[in-house]
């Protein structure tokens, strides 16, 4: 669990913030795609 952790803790906080902003629209893709494959 340690690991973990540090490799969170050490992420870069915009590439975090750039994947968490695609991600609503990645669900909704796949919503979209009555579950799936997309792109």
């Amino acid at each position: 669990m340690d690991s973990i952790k540090e490799v969170f803790g050490n992420m870069d906080n915009e590439m975090v913030r750039r994947a968490c902003s695609q991600f609503r629209g990645r669900i909704e893709a796949v919503i979209d795609a009555n579950s799936d494959y997309i792109e």
